[in-house]
């Protein structure tokens, strides 16, 4: 594994814990930091990971439209790489959303 793998994984991770932890803002600023840090072709899953748990923690704390706007993201990223899992997650939600 990379460094720069390294980084994502572990920034990920932060998010992920601090989400279920309900620390909403740590979370948000964590998924955040990995779109604006995660710019090579080869971070794509990792900023598809990121934007699918700002969908997740947006419908959490009830920000309706702003979870619709990261699942498609998420869902327009999971194109990108093939990554079907997410696809349906994010196409779940959004269901659940509208």
């Amino acid at each position: 594994m990379s460094a720069q793998d390294e980084f994502s994984a572990k920034l990920l991770n932060e998010g992920v814990e601090s989400l279920a932890q309900g620390k909403f803002e740590t979370a948000r600023g964590t998924f955040l930091r990995i779109l604006s840090e995660t710019t090579e072709p080869e971070d794509r899953l990792s900023r598809l990971i990121a934007l699918y748990n700002l969908g997740v923690l947006a419908s959490q704390v009830g920000e309706a439209e702003d979870a619709e706007r990261w699942f498609i993201a998420a869902l327009a990223a999971a194109g990108e790489v093939d990554f079907s899992p997410v696809m349906e997650a994010a196409r779940f939600a959004l269901g659940r959303a509208e």
